[in-house]
């Protein structure tokens, strides 16, 4: 029978496009989060995303992705089905997620940034 699921621990930065990529999901029910810059990757990487309801990740990955309990195991598993079984779902969280997730490009940000700092001086 084909293993599913993979569990994989220390994964190398330069390794994670190719993992994302080959993936048919990418689920994070974290409890707690610091941001989420793991489900931008899977954004980026146009890989539909279940995750917590809680913490920051509805801010990381915005409407393009699918958020779930992350205490309740099968609010998890039916989301999971949902995705696997409704083709025009899983593409449309492939769609917005990609298109959320350009906010978050350098050059944007460090426009941004610059615009925030400029915006802080004082001019004499």
């Amino acid at each position: 029978m084909e293993q599913l699921v993979f569990f994989l621990d220390n994964v190398a930065n330069e390794d994670m496009p190719c993992i994302y990529f080959k993936s048919k999901i990418f689920i994070y029910p974290s409890v707690y989060e610091g941001f989420g810059i793991p489900i931008i990757e899977a954004l980026y990487t146009r890989t539909p995303v279940i995750a917590s309801n809680t913490s920051s990740l509805p801010e990381a990955a915005g409407n393009g992705a699918h958020y779930v309990n992350p205490n309740d195991v099968s609010e998890i598993a039916d989301a999971i089905i949902r995705l696997l079984t409704n083709k025009d779902y899983y593409t449309q969280l492939i769609n917005n997620g990609f298109a959320y997730v350009q906010k978050f490009k350098s050059e944007l940000l460090s426009n941004q940034l610059f615009s925030l700092y400029n915006s802080t001086i004082i001019k004499k």
